[in-house]
């Protein structure tokens, strides 16, 4: 992996007439995201509304997705939960005779559904008049799995990132914008959960699926 310069790297810059503001721009909870660092560039954002809240200097990140990128999860206290899942059932088709549906997340999201949320539905993984055609042909789906994220640039000299490295960000809302990024053991993708503690999300799958089996066997002998 070729760590990326400075004095090399590409730059871009879109003029946008709306309101740049958190309300305007970054509604929903936002996502979790997954994948490698495909390339960046330094990125500005010209705005021209009097009400600017938003930071308008970014590295914009391109990223190849690994994993489906899910909904991020939060609760009634606002505080950021794990992905939501969808409970094991069975449904039973006559004598001790039922079929079974595995836990799964219902947190996830499909490339195309996560291309049309972040890009409003105009074709592309960034909003119309945020885009440029030269940036969103090598985009989400012309170029399948792979979105661009922006993140704010006074955060980048601490991050030390390197193309190639897989990373898991989560969106500042159902936006572009990066509010927390992090680097990930491409190996386990043991996620660091909301409360400290590490741990993946299979394993919390499998988990609650030991703990369904063992309590079908204890129905079985009742």
């Amino acid at each position: 992996m070729s760590l990326l310069r400075a004095n090399s790297e590409p730059a871009s810059r879109v003029e946008y007439p709306g309101e740049w503001t958190k309300e305007a721009i970054c509604e929903g909870k936002g996502f979790v995201v997954e994948g490698v660092l495909l390339t960046k560039r330094t990125h500005s954002v010209a705005a021209q509304a009097k009400t600017q809240t938003l930071p308008t200097k970014f590295v914009a990140l391109q990223l190849k997705l690994t994993s489906p990128a899910k909904r991020r999860n939060f609760g009634p206290d606002g505080k950021e939960l794990a992905p939501e899942f969808e409970e094991r059932s069975k449904t039973f088709k006559g004598y001790l005779s039922y079929e079974k549906k595995d836990a799964r997340s219902t947190a996830n999201v499909t490339n195309q559904e996560l291309c049309d949320i972040l890009g409003k539905k105009s074709g592309g993984p960034i909003p119309k008049n945020l885009s440029k055609p030269d940036v969103l042909n090598h985009l989400h789906p012309k170029q399948i799995g792979v979105f661009e994220f922006w993140l704010e640039s006074s955060q980048w000299p601490s991050l030390d990132l390197a193309l190639g490295q897989a990373v898991r960000l989560r969106t500042l809302g159902d936006s572009v914008l990066v509010e927390t990024i992090t680097k990930i053991d491409s190996v386990t993708s043991n996620l660091v959960n909301y409360s400290g503690e590490t741990e993946s999300w299979t394993s919390k799958i499998v988990q609650r699926q030991d703990d369904e089996e063992k309590e079908e066997s204890e129905e079985e002998w009742d």
